[in-house]
């Protein structure tokens, strides 16, 4: 499956690459990835989710600024980064590295694949 394939390619792309998703706003996830020496990790699919029900919120925060709409929300944890991004009105990409990794690498290696995932849906 396309989906599949771009999320490897991001999470292995990425230095400190731990996994990625791709998400409804409804919570469902359409695939997911982790990488085999992460498995176990995390429960990527409970974070996307969380972060999902997340995105109202977040999407006030954008209008309060005069902002149409959310594009892109980036999570720093202890261990963990974060980054979600809007591919169309109703899905999001995450990826989620270690709080080591390659942050500005992972956010372009989405930004990159944005056209490809646009075209699946």
């Amino acid at each position: 499956m396309v989906f599949q394939e771009i999320l490897k390619e991001i999470v292995e792309g990425v230095e400190g690459g731990i996994g990625g998703l791709i998400i409804g706003k409804d919570g469902i996830a359409l695939e997911t990835y982790l990488k085999p020496e992460g498995n176990g990790t995390i429960d990527i699919q409970a974070f996307g989710v969380e972060l999902v029900t997340s995105t109202n919120e977040f999407q006030r925060a954008a209008q309060a600024l005069d902002s149409d709409h959310l594009e892109e929300v980036s999570l720093v944890m202890p261990k963990y980064i974060a980054m979600m991004r809007l591919i169309n009105p109703e899905y999001f990409i995450v990826t989620v590295i270690s709080r080591g990794g390659n942050f500005g690498k992972a956010r372009w290696l989405m930004r990159r694949e944005m056209p490809r995932l646009q075209a699946e849906f």
